[in-house]
């Protein structure tokens, strides 16, 4: 799934709610971002990033009840 600008950085997976300046709805994005993470957490569901520093392909995982992106090289 290409993530386009639902995601900017991997911060915002532990923080949905954090927002960018250019996100024109702050709170749709950070529901957006709540969305992702429950549709796709914990799957096997590859995510492309247009943001992320390279890598930019992963998968959104929690470990020890923490959402993170996990980087596939």
């Amino acid at each position: 799934m290409i993530t386009g600008d639902a995601i900017h950085h991997p911060v915002q997976l532990p923080r949905p709610e954090w927002y960018r300046a250019a996100d024109v709805g702050p709170q749709a994005s950070s529901q957006t971002r709540r969305d992702l993470i429950e549709r796709y957490a914990d799957t096997d569901r590859m995510l492309l990033t247009g943001h992320f520093a390279g890598p930019t392909a992963g998968r959104i995982v929690s470990r020890k009840g923490i959402i993170r992106f996990d980087f596939v090289d």
